[in-house]
């Protein structure tokens, strides 16, 4: 069951900048953990998704599962370059993303 956590918040990890991208306020990591506690009910998977853009937290001990994660936003999010998510949102609505098809 914990595989499947942690497979599950790596996929809905980012789901909150769906709801940016159609001018839901917030940040993203804050609209995706309310996205999985609407409609998650497997224990673990919010903490998991809440924490993901903290790196104290998955720089410390103890956060294996969250490295993950972590690792799982940096591969969807390659495109990016360093910026704050404030400043991304125009990048977002400006940048299309690239097929993985070709």
């Amino acid at each position: 069951m914990e595989e499947k956590i942690i497979q599950l918040a790596a996929l809905l990890h980012d789901v909150g900048k769906f709801w940016q991208g159609a001018g839901g306020g917030g940040k993203h990591a804050e609209l995706s953990a309310r996205f999985v506690q609407s409609h998650v009910p497997w224990e673990g998977v919010l903490g998991l998704v809440s924490l993901h853009p903290d790196s104290a937290k998955y720089k410390s001990g103890g956060y294996e599962h969250l490295k993950t994660i972590v690792c799982a936003d940096w591969l969807s999010s390659g495109e990016r370059r360093e910026l704050s998510e404030e400043d991304e949102q125009g990048e977002h609505k400006a940048t299309p993303l690239l097929s993985i098809f070709f």
